[in-house]
């Protein structure tokens, strides 16, 4: 979406000097990038759209409904170990922007991550639509999650053993 693509121009914007004789590729593992002659910056676009069809055994209402409609944006400076990450849905006839940050990385098992997150207090919430098991999300994670919130959060430790701090100011 155009919207999508403006909003997204400023994570662009400081990587297109490094990006004049790029590479763009696709790796199984990461998806689609462009990544600079170097390797130090690395840009990777992302879609995902989830689709809904209604139909009822007494001809009620039928028809699909797009339920989420995803741009991802992530720049990565390998140098300095900074990830910006912008993810835009435009699904549900709404446009929000859903996660916005920065997160620096470094260590492996050390991150800290500034903006707005999903915030890690159930496995259901912090993973992406495409990557789900069912449908839905169940309607507990809904009522009693904490989703989405603005804050900081510090990471120790690595898979499968992790330790999360964080303060978030609440707007959810």
């Amino acid at each position: 979406p155009p919207l999508a693509l403006l909003l997204s121009l400023p994570l662009a914007l400081p990587l297109l000097p490094r990006l004049a004789h790029a590479e763009a590729g696709y790796d199984p593992d990461q998806g689609a990038y462009l990544r600079s002659a170097d390797g130090r910056f690395q840009l990777q676009p992302y879609a995902m759209v989830q689709l809904q069809h209604t139909a009822t055994t007494d001809g009620g209402i039928r028809g699909f409904q797009v339920r989420a409609a995803k741009w991802i944006l992530r720049a990565t400076d390998r140098e300095t170990h900074v990830v910006t990450h912008a993810q835009l849905n435009v699904g549900d006839g709404r446009a929000a922007a859903e996660d916005v940050y920065v997160r620096w990385t470094p260590r492996p098992w050390l991150a800290l991550t500034v903006g707005q997150i999903e915030v890690p207090y159930s496995r259901q919430a912090l993973v992406l639509e495409a990557y789900q098991q069912l449908v839905d999300r169940s309607t507990v994670s809904a009522r009693f999650g904490l989703q989405r919130d603005q804050g900081v959060a510090l990471r120790l430790g690595e898979r499968p053993l992790e330790l999360t701090l964080g303060a978030w100011n609440g707007t959810r």
